[in-house]
Protein backbone atom coordinates (compact mmCIF):
# COMPACT_ATOMS: atom_id res chain seq x y z
CA UNK A 1 0.00 0.00 0.00
CA UNK A 2 1.87 3.10 -1.10
CA UNK A 3 1.94 6.09 1.33
CA UNK A 4 -0.94 8.37 0.07
CA UNK A 5 -3.50 5.27 0.71
CA UNK A 6 -1.81 4.94 4.45
CA UNK A 7 -2.73 8.63 5.12
CA UNK A 8 -5.79 8.75 3.67
CA UNK A 9 -6.66 5.42 5.56
CA UNK A 10 -5.63 7.01 8.81
CA UNK A 11 -7.66 10.18 8.10
CA UNK A 12 -10.56 8.15 8.17
CA UNK A 13 -10.02 5.90 10.94
CA UNK A 14 -9.94 9.41 12.83
CA UNK A 15 -12.95 10.72 11.94
CA UNK A 16 -14.93 7.49 12.31
CA UNK A 17 -13.12 7.62 15.51
CA UNK A 18 -14.29 11.21 16.27
CA UNK A 19 -17.84 10.66 15.32
CA UNK A 20 -18.30 7.42 17.53
CA UNK A 21 -16.85 9.77 20.34
CA UNK A 22 -19.04 12.86 19.55
CA UNK A 23 -20.79 12.60 22.97
CA UNK A 24 -17.49 11.87 25.14
CA UNK A 25 -17.24 14.23 27.70
CA UNK A 26 -14.19 15.08 30.05
CA UNK A 27 -13.98 16.55 33.59
CA UNK A 28 -10.93 17.87 35.87
CA UNK A 29 -11.55 19.43 39.16
CA UNK A 30 -9.93 23.11 39.26
CA UNK A 31 -9.60 23.70 42.56
CA UNK A 32 -8.10 21.73 45.93
CA UNK A 33 -6.20 22.81 49.28
CA UNK A 34 -4.05 21.90 51.84
CA UNK A 35 -3.60 19.68 53.61
CA UNK A 36 -5.18 16.80 52.03
CA UNK A 37 -6.55 13.66 52.46
CA UNK A 38 -3.71 11.74 52.37
CA UNK A 39 -0.73 14.09 52.80
CA UNK A 40 -0.39 18.14 54.32
CA UNK A 41 1.68 18.74 50.96
CA UNK A 42 -0.97 17.68 48.54
CA UNK A 43 -4.86 17.53 47.60
CA UNK A 44 -6.69 15.58 45.75
CA UNK A 45 -9.38 16.22 42.68
CA UNK A 46 -11.76 14.30 40.89
CA UNK A 47 -11.12 13.82 37.50
CA UNK A 48 -12.54 11.50 34.03
CA UNK A 49 -14.38 10.95 31.15
CA UNK A 50 -17.78 9.56 29.57
CA UNK A 51 -19.04 8.36 26.21
CA UNK A 52 -15.46 7.38 25.49
CA UNK A 53 -17.12 4.39 22.83
CA UNK A 54 -14.41 3.31 21.00
CA UNK A 55 -12.25 2.77 24.11
CA UNK A 56 -9.44 5.61 23.37
CA UNK A 57 -6.07 4.91 25.77
CA UNK A 58 -6.96 8.45 27.73
CA UNK A 59 -4.12 10.00 29.89
CA UNK A 60 -3.94 12.73 32.50
CA UNK A 61 -0.63 14.14 32.24
CA UNK A 62 0.68 17.18 35.06
CA UNK A 63 3.47 18.36 33.02
CA UNK A 64 5.47 15.89 31.65
CA UNK A 65 4.46 13.26 34.42
CA UNK A 66 1.35 10.93 33.51
CA UNK A 67 -0.73 10.15 36.32
CA UNK A 68 -3.32 7.82 35.02
CA UNK A 69 -4.31 6.02 31.41
CA UNK A 70 -7.35 4.06 30.90
CA UNK A 71 -9.48 2.29 28.17
CA UNK A 72 -12.75 2.26 29.52
CA UNK A 73 -16.08 4.01 27.75
CA UNK A 74 -16.41 5.57 31.08
CA UNK A 75 -13.87 6.28 33.94
CA UNK A 76 -13.08 8.34 37.18
CA UNK A 77 -10.63 9.05 39.39
CA UNK A 78 -8.70 11.20 41.98
CA UNK A 79 -5.80 12.96 41.28
CA UNK A 80 -4.03 13.11 44.77
CA UNK A 81 -0.98 14.98 44.03
CA UNK A 82 -2.46 18.39 43.58
CA UNK A 83 0.31 20.50 45.56
CA UNK A 84 0.74 24.70 46.21
CA UNK A 85 0.20 26.91 43.28
CA UNK A 86 -1.19 25.98 40.02
CA UNK A 87 -0.58 22.63 38.49
CA UNK A 88 -1.39 22.32 34.26
CA UNK A 89 -3.61 18.86 33.86
CA UNK A 90 -3.81 17.89 30.82
CA UNK A 91 -6.56 14.69 29.08
CA UNK A 92 -4.39 13.50 25.93
CA UNK A 93 -5.48 10.75 23.54
CA UNK A 94 -2.80 8.51 22.88
CA UNK A 95 -2.66 5.29 20.30
CA UNK A 96 -0.66 3.03 22.47
CA UNK A 97 -0.09 3.13 25.84
CA UNK A 98 2.56 5.61 27.22
CA UNK A 99 5.22 2.36 28.12
CA UNK A 100 4.82 0.80 24.74
CA UNK A 101 5.60 4.33 22.66
CA UNK A 102 8.43 4.24 21.27
CA UNK A 103 10.35 7.07 23.12
CA UNK A 104 9.44 5.98 26.89
CA UNK A 105 11.07 7.13 28.96
CA UNK A 106 11.42 10.11 27.53
CA UNK A 107 7.96 11.37 28.77
CA UNK A 108 8.02 14.71 27.35
CA UNK A 109 8.22 13.52 23.79
CA UNK A 110 5.67 10.66 24.61
CA UNK A 111 3.06 13.38 26.22
CA UNK A 112 3.37 15.40 22.59
CA UNK A 113 2.65 12.40 21.14
CA UNK A 114 -0.53 12.54 22.61
CA UNK A 115 -3.33 14.48 21.29
CA UNK A 116 -4.14 16.94 23.79
CA UNK A 117 -8.28 16.52 24.16
CA UNK A 118 -9.30 18.95 27.43
CA UNK A 119 -7.03 20.52 29.92
CA UNK A 120 -7.52 22.55 33.36
CA UNK A 121 -5.55 24.43 35.55
CA UNK A 122 -5.81 23.32 39.06
CA UNK A 123 -5.52 25.63 41.79
CA UNK A 124 -3.98 24.34 45.15
CA UNK A 125 -4.61 27.06 47.84
CA UNK A 126 -4.06 26.17 51.91
CA UNK A 127 -6.55 27.10 54.56
CA UNK A 128 -4.55 28.06 57.32
CA UNK A 129 -5.63 31.05 59.51
CA UNK A 130 -3.45 33.77 60.99
CA UNK A 131 -4.07 34.63 64.55
CA UNK A 132 -3.35 38.47 64.93
CA UNK A 133 -2.63 39.89 68.35
CA UNK A 134 -5.10 42.75 69.70
CA UNK A 135 -5.78 45.70 68.76
CA UNK A 136 -8.17 46.46 71.74
CA UNK A 137 -9.38 44.28 74.79
CA UNK A 138 -13.18 44.97 75.33
CA UNK A 139 -14.58 43.28 78.62
CA UNK A 140 -17.96 45.56 78.75
CA UNK A 141 -21.03 44.01 76.58
CA UNK A 142 -22.35 47.25 75.66
CA UNK A 143 -19.70 48.82 74.13
CA UNK A 144 -18.74 45.98 71.34
CA UNK A 145 -20.30 47.21 68.72
CA UNK A 146 -19.16 50.75 69.27
CA UNK A 147 -15.47 49.19 69.37
CA UNK A 148 -15.61 47.38 66.59
CA UNK A 149 -17.21 50.50 64.49
CA UNK A 150 -14.35 52.73 65.96
CA UNK A 151 -11.84 50.59 65.53
CA UNK A 152 -10.23 50.88 61.90
CA UNK A 153 -10.48 47.99 58.85
CA UNK A 154 -8.18 45.31 59.61
CA UNK A 155 -8.10 45.72 63.71
CA UNK A 156 -8.54 42.75 66.16
CA UNK A 157 -11.35 43.36 68.48
CA UNK A 158 -10.70 40.91 71.35
CA UNK A 159 -13.39 40.17 74.22
CA UNK A 160 -12.78 39.61 77.57
CA UNK A 161 -13.79 35.87 78.87
CA UNK A 162 -17.57 35.81 80.53
CA UNK A 163 -20.89 36.10 79.29
CA UNK A 164 -21.98 38.80 77.08
CA UNK A 165 -25.36 39.85 75.87
CA UNK A 166 -24.87 41.26 72.03
CA UNK A 167 -27.29 40.74 69.15
CA UNK A 168 -26.28 41.31 65.49
CA UNK A 169 -22.59 42.29 66.13
CA UNK A 170 -21.26 42.98 62.30
CA UNK A 171 -17.68 43.47 62.47
CA UNK A 172 -16.07 46.05 59.56
CA UNK A 173 -13.48 44.36 56.43
CA UNK A 174 -10.99 42.86 57.49
CA UNK A 175 -11.64 43.21 61.78
CA UNK A 176 -11.03 39.67 63.54
CA UNK A 177 -13.36 39.53 66.71
CA UNK A 178 -11.97 36.82 68.99
CA UNK A 179 -11.75 36.46 72.62
CA UNK A 180 -8.29 37.64 74.05
CA UNK A 181 -8.03 34.04 76.10
CA UNK A 182 -8.61 31.16 73.20
CA UNK A 183 -8.16 28.44 76.70
CA UNK A 184 -11.31 30.20 77.96
CA UNK A 185 -13.57 31.99 75.67
CA UNK A 186 -15.98 34.65 75.63
CA UNK A 187 -19.50 33.77 75.46
CA UNK A 188 -21.69 35.42 73.28
CA UNK A 189 -25.22 34.80 73.97
CA UNK A 190 -28.52 36.35 73.29
CA UNK A 191 -32.10 36.28 74.72
CA UNK A 192 -33.39 34.40 72.13
CA UNK A 193 -36.47 36.81 70.05
CA UNK A 194 -36.98 33.66 67.46
CA UNK A 195 -37.60 35.31 63.61
CA UNK A 196 -34.81 37.90 62.42
CA UNK A 197 -32.31 37.35 65.42
CA UNK A 198 -28.32 36.75 64.91
CA UNK A 199 -26.14 37.05 67.19
CA UNK A 200 -23.10 37.91 64.50
CA UNK A 201 -23.85 38.85 61.18
CA UNK A 202 -22.08 40.98 58.63
CA UNK A 203 -21.65 41.21 54.75
CA UNK A 204 -18.20 42.93 54.70
CA UNK A 205 -15.20 41.11 53.19
CA UNK A 206 -12.57 39.78 55.34
CA UNK A 207 -13.55 39.21 58.45
CA UNK A 208 -12.86 36.59 60.85
CA UNK A 209 -14.74 35.07 63.88
CA UNK A 210 -12.51 32.89 66.09
CA UNK A 211 -11.91 31.89 69.32
CA UNK A 212 -15.67 32.27 70.87
CA UNK A 213 -18.89 30.73 72.19
CA UNK A 214 -21.80 31.85 70.09
CA UNK A 215 -25.06 30.41 72.17
CA UNK A 216 -28.52 31.13 71.92
CA UNK A 217 -31.50 30.42 74.91
CA UNK A 218 -32.49 26.75 74.33
CA UNK A 219 -36.26 27.96 74.69
CA UNK A 220 -36.97 30.89 72.40
CA UNK A 221 -33.48 30.71 69.95
CA UNK A 222 -32.15 33.35 67.80
CA UNK A 223 -32.55 33.19 63.87
CA UNK A 224 -29.02 32.52 63.34
CA UNK A 225 -25.84 32.30 65.58
CA UNK A 226 -24.00 33.50 62.63
CA UNK A 227 -24.86 34.76 59.57
CA UNK A 228 -22.35 35.54 56.75
CA UNK A 229 -23.23 37.05 53.09
CA UNK A 230 -19.85 38.44 51.93
CA UNK A 231 -16.31 37.20 50.38
CA UNK A 232 -13.47 35.77 52.62
CA UNK A 233 -15.16 35.80 55.86
CA UNK A 234 -13.49 32.77 58.01
CA UNK A 235 -14.62 31.27 61.54
CA UNK A 236 -12.13 29.04 63.10
CA UNK A 237 -12.43 27.48 66.70
CA UNK A 238 -16.14 28.53 67.68
CA UNK A 239 -18.70 26.44 69.16
CA UNK A 240 -21.93 27.32 68.07
CA UNK A 241 -25.01 26.22 70.02
CA UNK A 242 -29.11 26.88 70.26
CA UNK A 243 -30.21 28.83 67.48
CA UNK A 244 -32.71 27.73 65.10
CA UNK A 245 -29.50 27.58 62.37
CA UNK A 246 -25.80 27.75 63.48
CA UNK A 247 -23.85 29.19 60.88
CA UNK A 248 -25.63 30.47 57.42
CA UNK A 249 -23.64 31.51 54.19
CA UNK A 250 -25.82 33.38 52.22
CA UNK A 251 -24.00 34.32 48.86
CA UNK A 252 -20.69 33.91 50.23
CA UNK A 253 -17.31 33.50 48.61
CA UNK A 254 -14.61 31.67 49.45
CA UNK A 255 -15.72 31.70 53.07
CA UNK A 256 -14.27 28.95 55.74
CA UNK A 257 -15.71 27.48 58.67
CA UNK A 258 -13.09 25.24 60.74
CA UNK A 259 -11.86 23.52 64.02
CA UNK A 260 -15.57 24.74 65.12
CA UNK A 261 -18.83 22.88 66.36
CA UNK A 262 -22.66 23.35 65.96
CA UNK A 263 -24.65 21.75 68.61
CA UNK A 264 -28.30 21.44 68.59
CA UNK A 265 -29.56 23.46 66.04
CA UNK A 266 -33.26 24.45 65.20
CA UNK A 267 -36.31 23.74 67.53
CA UNK A 268 -36.00 20.13 68.56
CA UNK A 269 -39.22 19.82 66.32
CA UNK A 270 -39.94 17.09 63.46
CA UNK A 271 -41.86 18.21 60.59
CA UNK A 272 -42.75 18.74 57.34
CA UNK A 273 -40.88 21.85 56.04
CA UNK A 274 -39.93 23.17 59.42
CA UNK A 275 -36.65 21.29 59.48
CA UNK A 276 -33.11 23.51 60.60
CA UNK A 277 -30.02 22.98 59.27
CA UNK A 278 -26.38 23.04 61.64
CA UNK A 279 -24.98 24.64 58.30
CA UNK A 280 -26.80 26.30 55.55
CA UNK A 281 -25.04 27.31 52.31
CA UNK A 282 -26.80 28.97 49.88
CA UNK A 283 -25.91 30.67 46.66
CA UNK A 284 -22.36 30.46 47.47
CA UNK A 285 -18.93 29.63 46.33
CA UNK A 286 -15.53 28.17 47.28
CA UNK A 287 -16.76 27.49 50.65
CA UNK A 288 -14.97 25.40 53.13
CA UNK A 289 -15.84 23.22 56.23
CA UNK A 290 -13.26 21.52 57.76
CA UNK A 291 -12.64 19.53 60.88
CA UNK A 292 -16.19 20.41 62.05
CA UNK A 293 -17.95 18.76 64.83
CA UNK A 294 -21.96 18.74 63.54
CA UNK A 295 -24.51 17.26 66.93
CA UNK A 296 -28.35 17.49 67.07
CA UNK A 297 -30.74 15.61 68.97
CA UNK A 298 -31.55 12.50 66.31
CA UNK A 299 -35.44 13.62 66.62
CA UNK A 300 -36.84 12.95 62.75
CA UNK A 301 -37.17 12.24 59.70
CA UNK A 302 -37.90 16.06 58.71
CA UNK A 303 -35.92 17.52 61.71
CA UNK A 304 -32.85 19.37 62.68
CA UNK A 305 -28.96 19.63 62.28
CA UNK A 306 -27.99 18.58 58.81
CA UNK A 307 -25.52 20.43 56.66
CA UNK A 308 -27.35 22.01 53.80
CA UNK A 309 -25.83 23.34 50.54
CA UNK A 310 -27.98 24.87 47.98
CA UNK A 311 -26.86 26.51 44.27
CA UNK A 312 -22.96 26.23 45.55
CA UNK A 313 -20.26 25.64 43.38
CA UNK A 314 -17.19 23.88 45.07
CA UNK A 315 -18.09 23.03 48.54
CA UNK A 316 -15.88 21.10 50.30
CA UNK A 317 -16.39 19.40 53.98
CA UNK A 318 -13.38 17.72 54.75
CA UNK A 319 -12.41 16.16 57.86
CA UNK A 320 -15.50 16.54 60.01
CA UNK A 321 -18.31 14.70 62.50
CA UNK A 322 -21.88 14.68 61.60
CA UNK A 323 -23.80 13.10 64.33
CA UNK A 324 -27.30 12.26 65.21
CA UNK A 325 -28.79 14.40 62.60
CA UNK A 326 -32.59 14.66 62.28
CA UNK A 327 -32.89 14.79 58.72
CA UNK A 328 -29.82 13.53 56.42
CA UNK A 329 -26.02 14.29 57.40
CA UNK A 330 -24.76 16.49 54.39
CA UNK A 331 -27.71 17.85 51.82
CA UNK A 332 -27.01 18.91 48.40
CA UNK A 333 -29.10 20.30 46.24
CA UNK A 334 -27.44 21.77 43.03
CA UNK A 335 -24.15 21.73 44.71
CA UNK A 336 -21.63 21.02 41.88
CA UNK A 337 -18.08 19.86 41.99
CA UNK A 338 -18.52 19.66 45.86
CA UNK A 339 -15.69 17.31 47.52
CA UNK A 340 -16.94 15.42 50.49
CA UNK A 341 -13.66 14.23 51.78
CA UNK A 342 -12.35 12.23 55.25
CA UNK A 343 -15.74 12.70 57.24
CA UNK A 344 -17.97 10.43 59.88
CA UNK A 345 -21.54 10.58 59.51
CA UNK A 346 -23.65 8.68 62.03
CA UNK A 347 -27.30 8.50 63.04
CA UNK A 348 -28.84 10.22 60.35
CA UNK A 349 -32.65 10.04 60.46
CA UNK A 350 -32.82 10.45 56.68
CA UNK A 351 -29.81 9.59 54.47
CA UNK A 352 -26.55 10.03 55.38
CA UNK A 353 -25.42 11.60 52.04
CA UNK A 354 -28.67 12.99 50.49
CA UNK A 355 -27.41 14.19 46.86
CA UNK A 356 -30.46 15.49 44.93
CA UNK A 357 -32.39 17.85 43.12
CA UNK A 358 -35.60 19.26 44.06
CA UNK A 359 -37.07 21.84 41.83
CA UNK A 360 -33.26 22.63 40.19
CA UNK A 361 -33.26 21.02 36.15
CA UNK A 362 -29.80 19.20 37.84
CA UNK A 363 -28.49 17.73 40.88
CA UNK A 364 -24.91 18.04 42.25
CA UNK A 365 -22.53 17.05 39.18
CA UNK A 366 -19.03 16.62 39.27
CA UNK A 367 -18.98 15.51 42.95
CA UNK A 368 -16.23 13.56 44.75
CA UNK A 369 -16.81 11.63 47.58
CA UNK A 370 -13.67 10.58 49.24
CA UNK A 371 -12.70 8.21 52.70
CA UNK A 372 -15.82 8.75 54.59
CA UNK A 373 -17.52 6.50 56.89
CA UNK A 374 -21.64 6.82 56.98
CA UNK A 375 -22.95 4.51 59.40
CA UNK A 376 -26.50 3.49 61.04
CA UNK A 377 -28.39 5.90 58.78
CA UNK A 378 -32.44 5.57 59.13
CA UNK A 379 -32.27 5.36 54.98
CA UNK A 380 -29.25 3.79 52.97
CA UNK A 381 -25.91 5.48 53.40
CA UNK A 382 -26.70 7.90 50.41
CA UNK A 383 -29.08 8.15 47.79
CA UNK A 384 -27.74 10.30 44.85
CA UNK A 385 -30.66 11.56 42.35
CA UNK A 386 -30.31 13.64 38.81
CA UNK A 387 -26.60 13.98 39.65
CA UNK A 388 -24.16 13.40 37.00
CA UNK A 389 -20.60 12.12 36.63
CA UNK A 390 -20.29 11.31 40.74
CA UNK A 391 -16.98 9.79 42.18
CA UNK A 392 -17.67 7.43 45.18
CA UNK A 393 -14.08 6.40 46.54
CA UNK A 394 -12.64 4.02 49.54
CA UNK A 395 -16.02 4.86 51.52
CA UNK A 396 -17.69 2.33 54.39
CA UNK A 397 -21.24 2.35 54.90
CA UNK A 398 -21.90 0.22 58.17
CA UNK A 399 -25.26 -0.62 59.38
CA UNK A 400 -26.93 1.67 57.28
CA UNK A 401 -31.01 1.38 56.35
CA UNK A 402 -31.98 1.23 60.25
CA UNK A 403 -35.39 2.44 59.74
CA UNK A 404 -38.26 2.23 60.55
CA UNK A 405 -39.63 1.95 57.03
CA UNK A 406 -36.34 2.78 55.76
CA UNK A 407 -35.68 4.21 52.05
CA UNK A 408 -33.61 2.93 49.77
CA UNK A 409 -32.79 -0.54 48.62
CA UNK A 410 -29.25 -0.69 49.85
CA UNK A 411 -26.75 -0.25 52.62
CA UNK A 412 -24.70 2.49 50.06
CA UNK A 413 -25.16 4.53 47.38
CA UNK A 414 -28.72 4.43 46.27
CA UNK A 415 -28.80 5.56 42.55
CA UNK A 416 -32.13 7.42 40.91
CA UNK A 417 -32.95 9.40 37.87
CA UNK A 418 -29.89 10.52 36.03
CA UNK A 419 -26.43 9.12 37.20
CA UNK A 420 -25.10 8.87 33.93
CA UNK A 421 -21.23 8.91 34.66
CA UNK A 422 -21.47 7.43 37.96
CA UNK A 423 -17.93 5.74 39.36
CA UNK A 424 -17.27 3.96 42.35
CA UNK A 425 -14.11 2.82 43.30
CA UNK A 426 -13.30 0.15 46.22
CA UNK A 427 -16.27 1.05 48.51
CA UNK A 428 -16.79 -1.04 51.03
CA UNK A 429 -20.56 -1.83 52.85
CA UNK A 430 -21.45 -3.87 55.87
CA UNK A 431 -23.86 -5.62 55.20
CA UNK A 432 -22.85 -6.20 51.45
CA UNK A 433 -24.82 -3.39 48.67
CA UNK A 434 -22.29 -0.47 48.34
CA UNK A 435 -24.26 0.78 45.48
CA UNK A 436 -27.80 -0.09 43.24
CA UNK A 437 -30.43 1.65 41.35
CA UNK A 438 -33.17 2.45 43.42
Amino acid sequence: MNRYFQVVLAILALAYAGAADAALTYSIGDKCYLPGPYASNRCSVRWGFSGNSSNKILCLWNGDNVSDCQGYSNYANTYDYGYSGSNALEIRWHTVWPTNDPSWPDTHAVRLHGTLMYSKTLTVASTSISNPGCSVTVDNQSVIQQTLDSQPTGAVICISPGTKVVSSLNPKAGQTLKSSNPSNKAILTNPGSGSGERIIASSNSGITIRDLVVQGNTTVRPEYGILLYGTSQKVHNVDVAYSLIGIGLNGAVNAQIDNSSVSYAGDGVACSGCAQPSIWVNNSGDVRILSTSILNNGVGPEGDGEIACYNTNNLLIQGSMISYSGASGVFLVACDNAQIIGNQVDHSKEWGLDIVNLSYPTGSDYGLFLENTVSYSRNGGAVLKDSQAALFKNNSYLSNRQGPSASGSCNGVNRRGNTAGFYAINDYSSPSGTACSD
